[in-house]
């Protein structure tokens, strides 16, 4: 087991299909959450996503938000291939109640406030592959940071650098 498998272990308590998330049950407190593979599961990737396609920025400049296929694939063969993504949540913003809510309704294009995460949402069959941890802390961003700087050094690209988990692009 690496070093970063032993670390984020110790954070993978509450534990949710990641649609059959009850939102009443999550904490309006800061801490992190990470979405993995569940066991026995394989990633597909798609190449078109059941999030929003394109959001329009405070100047008119339209973004497309779809990944290439092809830039996934070559992502995923130098990451973990269990854990996906590791994000944080604050207290003063609505805590992990907010955020993953809005991790949530993003993935299905009912909102457009989540975009970190959002290459989780071309994974084929999402719904059935995808589980959903959260870890109450008052250190989140540094308990983020910690966490995706580790699996950045275990997972080093030689052509790219540092490499965080599949859906993380930057801390």
């Amino acid at each position: 087991m690496t070093k970063f498998e032993q670390e984020i272990n110790k954070y993978l308590k509450n534990k949710s299909n990641i649609n059959e998330i009850k939102f009443s049950d999550l904490p309006k407190t800061s801490g992190i959450y990470v979405v993995a593979l569940a066991d026995n599961k394989k990633i597909e990737i798609a190449e078109t996503t059941s999030a929003i396609k394109e959001y329009t920025d405070s100047k008119g400049k339209k973004h497309n938000l779809i990944y290439l296929k092809s830039e996934l694939e070559n992502k995923l063969e130098h990451v973990d291939k269990r854990i996906l993504y590791i994000g944080k949540a604050e207290a003063k913003d609505g805590g992990l109640f907010n955020r993953i809510s809005q991790l949530i309704k993003y993935s299905n294009g009912d909102c457009n406030n989540h975009r970190g995460g959002r290459a989780l949402w071309q994974i084929k069959d999402w719904e059935n592959v995808l589980i959903l941890y959260w870890y109450e802390t008052e250190n989140s961003e540094k308990l983020e940071k910690q966490l995706l700087n580790l699996h950045s050094k275990e997972h080093l690209n030689k052509k790219k650098g540092l490499s965080y988990p599949f859906a993380n692009w930057r801390l």
